[in-house]
């Protein structure tokens, strides 16, 4: 089988590029229905590119409707012509798909029940249903084979990886994702992000504790590995302190990592330098954290001040919080997801979660 070959000087990718030769084939029928295209490995030596750059292409046109691709079985052509959208009478049940580690601290959150709430209140106004899946940990597999018939699509949140999203691509369905990719850079992808702002989430925090009089604000945030989001609320917070008049103070910051247990080593040793501050804001907590920071107040005898704020996320009950409207978002993410399975003109967006301001109830 002869396939034309890539201009690896063109600005157009190369994953456009071989999706659109094999695209060429099936529309003009050199590729008929039925037909089986060469393997991974084959069109990898065939088009001289990355393994990477195969699966990417044939999944742009699984999207598109020309060819359906099973590990176990191969790619085969089942349309010469894209599909026009997805009939969600018969694809009836959208999948919820979420990272272990996320699930496992925040799933008992009410923000957490919040968002699923509300994107199987919107699955049921279409007659709809909502199933749920843990990736991550040891689930390396979705476990959807044989689902193909009834699932519409899929919508990932929680802690989501770039190999978490290659697993997902290899199963074909169309997704999106809530929250942006755990990586080192935000990429235009091809598919929906639906995200907060952090920066301006910050900022905003920071403004509302200086125009209640705080001037000391202690930014606690989780520091994991310098990701853009952690750049932009260090900013946010920075810039709000500057446009008021206020001095950045770097011994203010205080980094907590992954476990719970890090907030309590972090608090502790920042309480033992007798640093003055006025306010806490904390950025992206859950509760399980926020207890252990308390225990390290509690045991150096150190009240916490009367003045504190949560933002990016609002899971700490009774504390007052600028943080994402979960409930808003999960609406918007399904909607999305529909968008994208219903129409043919559906591009690609990152679409900025609201904020609310509420105070978490005690569940």
């Amino acid at each position: 089988m002869q396939f034309q070959q890539l201009d690896f000087n063109s600005p157009k990718v190369l994953t456009i590029q071989l999706a659109d030769v094999i695209e060429r084939k099936i529309r003009n029928k050199e590729l008929s229905v039925g037909q089986k295209l060469p393997t991974q490995a084959e069109l990898k030596k065939i088009f001289g590119v990355s393994i990477e750059t195969v699966n990417e292409a044939l999944w742009k046109l699984v999207q598109e409707g020309y060819i359906s691709s099973r590990p176990r079985h191969g790619t085969f052509v089942i349309s010469t012509s894209p599909k026009t959208g997805v009939d969600l009478t018969v694809k009836n049940e959208v999948c919820l798909v979420v990272g272990a580690t996320y699930f496992l601290n925040e799933s008992t959150s009410p923000k957490f029940t919040g968002l699923m709430s509300a994107i199987e209140g919107e699955a049921r106004k279409k007659n709809m249903h909502l199933l749920f899946k843990l990736i991550g940990g040891a689930n390396t597999e979705l476990g959807l084979e044989n689902k193909e018939k009834s699932v519409a699509g899929l919508i990932l949140a929680g802690n989501v990886t770039r190999e978490n999203i290659s697993m997902v691509k290899k199963t074909g369905f169309p997704f999106i994702i809530i929250g942006d990719v755990l990586d080192k850079i935000i990429t235009k992808d091809d598919f929906d992000v639906v995200a907060t702002d952090d920066y301006s989430g910050v900022y905003a925090g920071v403004k509302r504790l200086v125009g209640s009089g705080s001037k000391r604000i202690l930014f606690i945030r989780v520091a994991l590995a310098d990701y853009p989001w952690e750049t932009d609320q260090l900013n946010g917070y920075k810039q709000a302190l500057q446009d008021s008049g206020i001095a950045f103070d770097k011994n203010l910051v205080l980094d907590t990592h992954e476990t719970p247990e890090s907030g309590y080593e972090a608090a502790r040793a920042f309480l033992e330098k007798q640093i003055p501050f006025d306010s806490i804001l904390f950025i992206g907590f859950g509760r399980a954290k926020f207890g252990q920071i308390s225990k390290a107040f509690a045991e150096k005898n150190i009240k916490m001040p009367g003045t504190l704020l949560q933002v990016v996320s609002g899971n700490i009950p009774g504390i007052p919080a600028m943080a994402r409207d979960d409930e808003e978002t999960g609406r918007t993410a399904f909607s999305r997801l529909c968008q994208r399975l219903t129409d043919p003109g559906w591009k690609p967006e990152r679409i900025i979660a609201p904020l609310k301001t509420f105070t978490p109830e005690a569940k």
